[in-house]
């Protein structure tokens, strides 16, 4: 019996140190790159093109919607897509997304555009060669699951953009 014990406390250990040390792995390799988020979120932001309103409506994925909290449901607000890579965490279900397509609202990162989206393309072109975009968006209230405020873009038609692309 002594015997049987000592073994399951050996291999508690080590699983322990095993799990430690890949725990710490993972931190290293990607604390560069969220320290390297952090200060591009401290940076003033200057907008290069200001993208009017349109009718064709882009869902942006919520990642954290305190920024909006005083919006009601249907209000109109401008958005600012980021020309960097962006790192956020969910605060509603827990999921990272790491790239670009990442709006801000007021200064502070809020969502993505689904890089399966055809207007994705569109506005990471435009970030990455002239900057930030601003662009008209609205809340389309609220998700009953979560909580959290429903975003979507509202852009022009894809024309309006080549003049910018060619």
């Amino acid at each position: 019996m002594p015997i049987l014990l000592f073994i399951i406390v050996v291999l508690a250990i080590m699983l322990f140190l095993i799990i430690g040390k890949y725990n710490r792995r993972i931190k290293s390799l990607n604390r560069k790159e969220i320290e390297d988020s952090l200060a591009r979120r401290e940076r003033k932001v200057r907008v290069a093109i200001k993208v009017p309103s349109g009718e064709n409506r882009i869902e942006v994925y919520t990642y954290d919607g305190k920024p909006l909290e005083d919006r009601s449901p249907m209000s109109e607000l401008i958005l600012v897509v980021l020309p960097w890579r962006e790192i956020m965490q969910s605060v509603y279900t827990g999921n990272t997304w790491s790239g670009y397509g990442c709006v801000s609202y007021d200064g502070k990162p809020v969502g993505f555009v689904s890089a399966y989206n055809p207007y994705f393309d569109v506005l990471a072109a435009l970030t990455q060669r002239y900057g930030a975009v601003t662009v008209h968006a609205r809340v389309d209230g609220y998700d009953s699951r979560y909580g959290c405020p429903r975003i979507e873009l509202k852009l022009p038609d894809s024309s309006y953009f080549n003049r910018f692309l060619q």
